[in-house]
């Protein structure tokens, strides 16, 4: 049971080790821990003000395309300790992800903690990102006016290819957050600065994505 450390210890998910035929070793979702999902969450689709992006929703798969700028859309509202599984792909683009926990930071915009692939840098990522009007969670903002804002990043190189899909699943328990690829573990972190609860959004930069989502609320304990 790998440990989680932060301000306190936390405990991590077990996981299957996996070796590869060239002899490396990945370790693997536990399936096991599907027993802690619990009820699913309502599916929203709440389009954001002065948002640039043009969104549609079927069911639970929703296509977003923002060419120019950042888009976002909120997918679901005010969750806490969830699961959230999304299968999506890229017909072209930057990157395209998940925004978790978002809250307005002050009047002018909104952060959360988004878990995204990054097709120019070939990277699956995590870090706290804002959302501005008409810019969206991209990096525009941060990097340029500010010259660069503390985002508690962090990443994985993933060869990623336009046209193919990804499994991405994202657990957030109070405030540890745990992120498989394909059922393939990415990284654990923990952001002990953001809140625990807020709206989940998929968002995209300039790009044109596709995402089949569904979310579901931890318990406490496994059945």
């Amino acid at each position: 049971y790998p440990q989680i450390t932060a301000k306190r210890v936390g405990l991590a998910f077990p996981k299957e080790v996996k070796a590869d035929a060239d002899g490396s070793l990945s370790l693997m979702y536990f399936d096991k821990m599907d027993n802690l999902l619990g009820e699913s969450a309502r599916l929203t689709n709440i389009g954001v003000e002065n948002d640039l992006g043009v969104w549609s929703k079927k069911d639970n798969l929703y296509e977003g395309l923002c060419l120019g700028w950042g888009s976002a859309l909120t997918v679901c509202e005010n969750e806490t300790d969830i699961c959230v599984s999304v299968t999506t792909s890229m017909e072209k683009g930057a990157r395209a992800g998940v925004a978790l926990r978002v809250n307005e930071k002050d009047p002018e915009y909104e952060n959360g903690i988004c878990v995204y692939f990054d097709y120019e840098k070939q990277q699956v990522c995590m870090e706290e990102l804002g959302y501005r009007k008409f810019e969206g969670y991209g990096h525009f903002h941060f990097d340029v006016v500010n010259g660069g804002t503390v985002r508690n990043p962090d990443f994985k190189h993933m060869k990623l290819e336009y046209g193919k899909s990804y499994e991405l699943k994202i657990f957030a328990r109070n405030e540890f957050y745990e992120v498989y690829v394909n059922n393939v573990w990415v990284m654990t972190k923990a952001y002990e600065e953001v809140k625990t609860s807020g709206k989940v959004q998929l968002f995209t930069e300039r790009a044109k994505a596709d995402f089949r989502v569904s979310i579901n609320r931890l318990l406490g304990t496994l059945n």
